[in-house]
């Protein structure tokens, strides 16, 4: 997975999403600034983009190998839980395979359980992408990734397309 950092609102608008099976944009409005991420399947493109990361992304509850989930910067779950389910969840997960960065879990009835593993920060956040939640994740970890906080995505208006 790639994640780029889009230069503003008009560069998301004006780019067609190619396969939204693959890419998905995740745009963070915050009080004092609105930004766009974009997580691509595959490795960064040439082009002059801002690539913030390329990462490996598996999903945890999938039934891959534990070598797999070993290797992960971003784990993540495919099936809603109670956002106390998904806390315990991405808790247990993350200690299990130390090089998690990222974990993300869909909530019952909308929204995100995320872990940052290295803060020990939960934070649940409206935005869910069902079927797509892997892209989702690795979005979250851009944002990680360029400085932000989970604190932040809290108090943020966050639209994915």
């Amino acid at each position: 997975m790639s994640v780029e950092l889009l230069a503003g609102t008009g560069e998301a608008e004006q780019r067609a999403v190619p396969d939204p099976a693959t890419v998905l944009e995740l745009s963070v409005d915050l009080a004092r600034a609105r930004t766009a991420l974009r997580a691509t399947a595959g490795p960064a493109e040439p082009g002059g983009r801002t690539v913030l990361d390329e990462h490996f992304v598996v999903g945890a509850d999938g039934g891959h190998e534990p070598r797999w989930l070993d290797l992960a910067d971003v784990l993540y779950a495919s099936r809603p839980r109670t956002q106390e389910a998904a806390v315990a969840w991405l808790r247990t997960i993350a200690a299990r395979h130390g090089s998690c960065r990222i974990a993300v879990a869909p909530l019952h009835g909308g929204g995100s359980a995320v872990l940052d593993p290295e803060k020990g920060h939960v934070a649940v956040l409206p935005v869910a992408a069902p079927g797509r939640q892997w892209l989702l994740a690795s979005c979250l970890l851009g944002w990680l990734t360029a400085g932000g906080t989970l604190q932040e995505l809290s108090g943020a208006r966050l639209t994915c397309r």
